[in-house]
């Protein structure tokens, strides 16, 4: 779990916080991370912050492919096209904008199989880079 992230629902103490995720913690099952933590040579994280200090995507690299769970970072299908569109729940939409539009040309540059994890079923395809901007073509 990125250690920014803890920081800051420790700090809210909400309802969601003490019952789904302190008890982890407490149960000493957590490891609190960097947003470019790597677990072996396959999973790494990827930081975009903006939905909330340290969110993460997740870059899966296995046998010459890659793929991204793009986590909160996009809420949309839409957002490839117009990553200024903000999701109300970012804690800050600025900084949300500028970790989409590294997110969705890392994706194409890379031709990443991307999985949206908030996009409409099936939520699998590519951020595809057009003369305007960049686009989504499911897979």
């Amino acid at each position: 779990m990125p250690a920014a992230d803890d920081a800051l629902h420790r700090q809210n103490d909400t309802d969601l916080y003490r019952e789904s995720v302190l008890p982890v913690v407490q149960a000493d099952q957590v490891e609190f991370v960097q947003a470019d933590h790597k677990l072996g040579d396959t999973v790494t994280l990827i930081p975009t912050p903006g939905h909330t200090p340290g969110h993460v995507s997740v870059r899966l690299t296995s046998n010459g492919q890659e793929a991204i769970i793009t986590g909160d970072a996009l809420h949309s299908t839409a957002q490839c096209w117009h990553p200024d569109w903000h999701f109300k729940f970012d804690l800050d939409p600025e900084m949300a904008v500028t970790s989409r539009r590294a997110l969705r040309t890392s994706a194409a540059e890379t031709q990443s199989v991307v999985l949206g994890s908030h996009f409409n079923l099936p939520s699998l395809g590519h951020v595809k880079r057009r003369a305007a901007g960049f686009c989504w073509h499911e897979k």
